[in-house]
């Protein structure tokens, strides 16, 4: 099984080195590179040069956005599996190892998903680790009404799957995993949840969360009106759903009770040194 790496980039010369790394130090058996930039103006570009023997593919040149260069760049990948990860976030140390080994067991029983996730950390600037996300098995109505149980950092997306669902949509510039994730869901794809620490998703002053509040705003408002036909753009999301919301939540909760992992859940959300012993052990376990 191949699987192909996309890292979309555009001025992120602060970080791109680190994710690269993340992506590199997996020694994954057969995994290709493909870093499709957007024509940044800083170093990022001579960052990059210095992997470039290890990359399958470099493109630097002005493109439509972080999912024109996603949607290009899955064009051009060949993996049967694709992960994407953006070039100020990270995968952990055996990532890749762990998604190889959940995937080679299905395939053996012919229970092969179409989506792999794990849990995901929230980072720093220095790659301090600051809260962890355990997602739990993933329902569509969760995402839909309740918040993430899903993240492009922690995930692996089959060829198929994707092509099915239509690609990636390139008029959305911050919400494209969320709709392609919903797209997927509603194509029948298979999700599968690890429940292991798989990617980190960074804050920092100029990454995309804190800059395009805005734009965020509004594609969530575009696609709320697109998937959910009862929603009133004229209502406040916090106003609306609120039972649905309920439930979703009390689903998820007693999912993650029934697994003994609820007191982890609240723990590892506040705790980071917890975040890091666990850490240390999934690594050791994927070895």
């Amino acid at each position: 099984m191949k699987l192909s790496i996309i890292v979309p980039s555009y001025n992120q010369s602060h970080f791109i080195g680190r994710t690269l790394e993340s992506i590199l130090s997996q020694n994954d058996p057969d995994c290709e590179i493909i870093i499709m930039d957007g024509g940044s103006t800083d170093d990022t570009m001579t960052i990059v040069e210095r992997y470039r023997e290890r990359l399958a593919i470099v493109v630097s040149e002005k493109d439509g956005g972080q999912s024109d260069a996603l949607q290009r760049g899955y064009l051009l990948s060949t993996g049967d599996y694709i992960g994407w990860q953006n070039s100020d976030d990270i995968y952990f140390p055996g990532a890749f190892a762990s998604f190889r080994s959940a995937y080679d067991s299905d395939a053996k029983l012919n229970t092969v998903a179409h989506v792999y996730f794990g849990n995901q950390c929230i980072i720093g600037p220095r790659d301090e680790l600051l809260n962890g996300k355990i997602f739990g098995p993933f329902r569509l109505d969760y995402l839909l009404y309740a918040g993430w149980n899903i993240t492009n950092q922690s995930s692996f997306f089959s060829r198929q799957a994707i092509e099915r669902a239509g690609g990636f949509d390139a008029s959305l510039h911050y919400a494209m995993d969320l709709d392609l994730y919903i797209r997927l869901a509603k194509s029948n794809a298979k999700f599968k949840w690890i429940n292991k620490y798989w990617g980190g998703f960074r804050i920092h002053d100029a990454s995309k969360g804190s800059t395009l509040h805005r734009v965020r705003d509004k594609e969530y408002l575009d696609l709320r009106s697109r998937y959910l036909p009862e929603f009133n753009p004229i209502v406040s999301w916090d106003r609306q759903f609120r039972l649905k919301r309920i439930y979703e939540w009390i689903i998820r909760y007693l999912d993650l009770l029934r697994m003994g992992l609820l007191h982890r859940r609240f723990i590892e959300k506040s705790n980071a040194s917890n975040i890091e012993k666990r850490l240390k052990v999934e690594f050791s376990s994927s070895l």
